[in-house]
């Protein structure tokens, strides 16, 4: 998730007071250009993530946090089974394939339940660095379990609360992001003594019926949440602590992203149609970048299924001179998964 200045799944990293934070958020241009054939274009061997050293979330522990007692219902009744699916699935079983890196494998997760807090903070505008307070707020208090390196709180707002960092708020700039913390008691950490622990924060996305809706199988606000929470989780598996390589500059404390864009393996794939009903399940999700079948996926079928043929935008959509940013998606076609690639997203 990197953040620019439109609407999707966040993951620009943000510093604020004494924590540190990742988010970014991705633009939502709605162009869409002519698509150019392979013909004349030979495959590229130019990755669009590349590991860059720092750590992953190798054995997921995930919790549900639901902000208050009027987060919506259909979210608080239902979104237990959906993450459950998610991280013990087909839906994350191959990254573990694809992005394990240093002596690290990515194991099946468990989600380990839900937790409704009362916030300290009753504000109806909050920043990043409030919900991150809120957080030493509530497991000092014991209210929410102690974490680690491999947890990850998924946190869901209810009607009428926003959020706000930098100068991005959600809903209008974005729809959802994921970071991670630094050090209690302020200051950069050395991951390597302090890896911190991940979150991600889902506004309520009844409020956004335009670009966090404008997606293939989005009917309702919790396909909407499903949707986006299936991106931010991706992420945060695979690239934990973008954010301090960004406030930090030492890259190394980053894992997979693309070195020169900080697209994140959710971010190559967000064109509509890459939003699909998971197989076997009721559940929107988004299909995420797959290296090794140099396409968009969403569960270890689609990883045997794909061949490793379909360029990138540096080979196919250089003659279209859309400017740095511009990605390839892949355009499966009958008997031809790579006859086609759309030029047209802006990242």
């Amino acid at each position: 998730m990197k953040i620019t200045t439109a609407l999707y799944g966040l993951a620009l990293p943000i510093a604020f007071l004494v924590t540190a934070s990742s988010a970014r958020a991705d633009p939502r241009q709605g162009t869409s250009y002519p698509s150019c054939g392979l013909a004349s274009y030979p495959q590229s061997s130019f990755d669009l993530v590349n590991y860059n050293g720092g750590p992953l979330i190798t054995n997921l522990r995930l919790y549900a946090v639901f902000w208050g007692p009027n987060v919506d219902s259909t979210v608080v009744n239902q979104i237990g089974g959906f993450y459950s699916t998610l991280v013990s699935g087909q839906y994350t079983s191959w990254l573990s394939v694809d992005y394990h890196a240093s002596g690290m494998t990515i194991f099946q997760g468990t989600y380990a339940g839900s937790y409704t807090i009362t916030p300290f903070n009753t504000s109806t505008a909050l920043t990043d660095a409030n919900i991150q307070e809120e957080f030493r707020n509530q497991i000092g208090h014991g209210t929410l379990p102690n974490p680690d390196a491999n947890t990850l709180f998924m946190v869901h707002l209810p009607p009428g609360i926003s959020v706000t960092f930098a100068n991005f708020v959600s809903c209008t700039n974005f729809c959802a992001y994921h970071g991670n913390s630094a050090a209690p008691g302020g200051g950069w950490a050395s991951y390597s003594t302090y890896p911190g622990y991940a979150y991600a924060v889902m506004p309520d996305l009844s409020q956004c019926t335009g670009p966090c809706w404008n997606y293939d199988y989005i009917a309702t606000p919790f396909d909407a949440i499903t949707r986006v929470a299936s991106h931010e989780l991706a992420e945060a598996i695979t690239d934990v602590a973008a954010g301090w390589a960004y406030y930090t500059g030492i890259q190394a404390y980053g894992a997979w992203n693309g070195n020169s864009t900080s697209n994140e393996i959710g971010d190559w794939c967000t064109s509509s149609f890459n939003s699909i009903i998971l197989p076997g399940t009721s559940y929107v999700v988004q299909k995420v970048w797959s290296r090794l079948q140099n396409a968009c996926i969403s569960t270890s079928t689609d990883h045997s299924s794909y061949g490793q043929c379909c360029p990138t935008a540096i080979d196919c959509c250089a003659g279209y001179d859309r400017g740095p940013g511009y990605v390839g998606k892949a355009v499966p076609q009958s008997g031809n998964p790579c006859a086609n690639v759309d030029c047209g997203q802006h990242l």
